[in-house]
């Protein structure tokens, strides 16, 4: 099984993933006059920085094409909770940068981009 699923469709598993969890405060979270921090979270929301060593076109170009869509439903192993989730994300900017091409079929090292919680 892959470590990584879009729509139930395993992707190639990343070189790297990085979990970050990240809070979202309310325009009222500041310090008071004591210097205390006053902090009114919305919400938690997960972003998943990933990176491939290198990706043969075809697994390039099936990552890329599942995660086309604006939302998509993806489960990773998250840490927090010691099992795998499901969420909602989408993809941020992704880099495919060419490794090399071999008769005329291009090859892809440092492929990157962030997941992140709709």
């Amino acid at each position: 099984m892959a470590i990584l699923n879009v729509n139930g469709t395993d992707i190639p598993d990343p070189s790297k993933l990085e979990v970050t969890v990240s809070e979202i405060l309310s325009k009222g979270s500041a310090r008071n006059a004591a210097g205390e921090m006053l902090r009114d979270r919305i919400a938690e929301k997960v972003k998943l920085t990933c990176s491939w060593n290198w990706l043969s076109n075809s697994d390039c170009a099936q990552l890329l094409t599942a995660i086309d869509p604006v939302y998509f439903s993806m489960t990773y192993p998250d840490p927090m909770a010691g099992s795998n989730l499901t969420k909602t994300m989408y993809a941020g900017d992704r880099k495919a940068p060419v490794y090399w091409v071999q008769n005329g079929v291009p090859g892809w090292r440092g492929v990157a981009m962030d997941f992140i919680e709709k």
